[in-house]
């Protein structure tokens, strides 16, 4: 089980240092205090992860419009469990900004609960494709929405980068994939 979150909070760690497509204010004082607080729920007990989650809460309540700030937010939320809060939270983020990078996030947490939702991977392929991307979330998105171009994609991604050992998420089902990523 202490694994388990270890290997959790490694991929919330992961996800959340990533900069999202072109966004111009990755390191900003807010993003570092929300890292801080990611860093504070990742290490402590019950009862300080419940304060560090309250503390992001309300950083997140009050910076609506902090990519950063909201992705690590639904991160720290989707890697205890609480997808349909995350949802909640990514749906009003994404509405006001149709070309943001929480998109995918959004889409595979609906899929984790069992609401699959064509149209937000259509939104997410198209913010993508209008940004040019071909990285894992593209793929991830192709792989998700069933879109035939895929195999032509993940063949040209691994010409451009080598063999990539990530790659072989795609050899699981679309179910599997959900729970490796969403284990709760």
């Amino acid at each position: 089980m202490r694994m388990q979150r270890a290997i959790t909070l490694m991929i919330i760690f992961l996800f959340a240092a990533m900069p999202t497509y072109g966004s111009a204010d990755y390191v900003d004082a807010l993003t570092k205090e929300a890292s801080d607080l990611m860093r504070k729920y990742a290490l402590a007990d019950n009862q300080e992860q419940k304060q560090a989650l309250e503390e992001i809460a309300a950083l997140a309540k009050k910076n609506k419009s902090n990519e950063n700030v909201i992705r690590i937010y639904t991160q720290i939320l989707a890697s205890s469990g609480h997808y349909k809060k995350a949802i909640s939270v990514l749906e009003p983020f994404t509405r006001e900004r149709p070309e943001s990078a929480l998109l995918l996030q959004e889409c595979m947490l609906k899929e984790r609960v069992r609401q699959h939702d064509a149209q937000c991977y259509k939104n997410a392929l198209s913010a993508a494709e209008k940004k040019g991307v071909n990285n894992l979330d593209y793929l991830m998105i192709l792989y998700f929405s069933g879109d035939k171009r895929f195999d032509q994609a993940k063949e040209k991604y691994l010409c451009h980068n080598g063999s990539d050992a990530i790659i072989s998420i795609f050899d699981k089902s679309r179910d599997e994939v959900l729970k490796q990523l969403y284990p709760k």
